[in-house]
């Protein structure tokens, strides 16, 4: 898997596209790279990510240190920090004059990733929160603010090959 590119579906609620979204960037840390140094126990090192999707976009900083390393197995502590800049974004099948200003978004999560370097197979555990404030303008019912809070709990296993 070298990306996942979600299709939405026209009405899909914004804060799904956010779940969804925030899963995605989560799955990417499974793609763990290796820095070409030689690492050992409690080797740190970070990778960024730019993400964007429909009308939004946002940064994510994965921070990665080796926990524990057993011949082949690896075990690789994982923390991640996301956040975007305001801006505007238009939910998908909204009529044009609906505008949703995305005021604050910032979110949070740790893990582990087990690796087996020979065969490739992994097992990431990974908990997130991300918070987002939102401003609506052009809505039937006049403007509305609106703050959410997402929290996944994610487990994804990648067997070896066989």
């Amino acid at each position: 898997v070298k990306d996942m590119k979600p299709e939405w579906d026209p009405g899909t609620p914004e804060q799904v596209v956010q779940m969804v979204l925030a899963l995605r960037s989560s799955a990417s840390i499974a793609l763990l790279s290796f820095p070409e140094e030689k690492l050992g126990v409690g080797a740190k090192w970070e990778s960024k990510l730019s993400l964007a999707q429909q009308s939004t976009s946002f940064e994510q900083k994965n921070i990665f240190t080796i926990e524990s390393i057993k011949g082949d197995d690896v075990v690789v502590n994982v923390e991640l920090v996301m956040s975007a800049p305001p801006q505007k974004m238009t939910p998908p099948g909204a009529p044009p004059e609906v505008v949703i200003e995305l005021v604050k978004m910032q979110g949070s999560g740790k893990g582990q990733l087990k690796v087996n370097l020979k065969t490739q197979a992994s097992e990431l555990t990974l908990e997130q929160k991300t918070e987002e404030h939102t401003k609506a303008t052009g809505t039937p019912g006049g403007p509305a603010e609106q703050e959410s809070s997402t929290e996944v709990k994610l487990s994804l296993t990648q067997k070896a090959a066989e």
